[in-house]
């Protein structure tokens, strides 16, 4: 069990491009509530990385920097794939924690799940699998999937899981290994990949 959990900083960092903005405005009250038990302290930040020049979409960011005060919102100009919004925020962001959400796959109460096999197992690194991919019954999506990823094994070495997803906690100390050997690391799936840290 990690001891003086309380004592970490938490980086949430959620992507606000087109197709998930909608899924953070309803479900945004009920991630800050989530987030707020868990860290009584105040010592959190939640990153919303924003892909989408719509003005409703920036009124609405507007207005919750206004209410919130553990809020920083980054403004990516050109429109890049979710990974690379993802990798945006985890260079800029400043907790001892960090989770990524991708609220179009997973559940709220991920979150949740994360932490605690963060602070009750010691897991530095835990990577979010999308098990409709695992158990779908469209089959040219999952050959699709598993064939794609199965040349990015070939040309890395490294065995791929088809269904890991973008929904992941990182300790510091993974992203700062990150950060220092970023030019390695050319997608975001290769985090995958740390050594020598307990990995879920």
């Amino acid at each position: 069990m990690k001891t003086n959990f309380d004592e970490n900083f938490l980086s949430l960092v959620i992507n606000f491009s087109d197709g998930y903005n909608l899924i953070l405005k309803e479900n945004f009250d009920k991630i800050n509530l989530l987030i707020e038990e868990n860290f009584k302290k105040n010592n959190y930040e939640i990153l919303i990385i924003s892909n989408t020049s719509n003005e409703d979409d920036f009124s609405y960011l507007k207005t919750l920097v206004s209410k919130y005060e553990n809020i920083r919102i980054l403004f990516v100009e050109q429109i890049v794939n979710p990974e690379a919004l993802f990798a945006v925020g985890i260079e800029s962001c400043i907790g001892d924690l960090i989770i990524t959400l991708d609220m179009s796959l997973h559940p709220v109460g991920l979150i949740e799940n994360f932490l605690k096999l963060y602070k009750n197992d010691g897991y530095e690194l835990i990577i979010g699998v999308q098990k409709d991919l695992l158990k779908s019954k469209n089959i040219l999506k999952t050959m699709l999937y598993r064939f794609y990823y199965a040349i990015l094994s070939f040309y890395t070495g490294k065995k791929i899981n088809f269904a890991i997803s973008t929904c992941r906690l990182f300790s510091r100390k993974i992203i700062n290994h990150f950060i220092n050997k970023k030019n390695i690391y050319q997608t975001f799936n290769y985090f995958t990949f740390y050594p020598g840290v307990r990995i879920k």
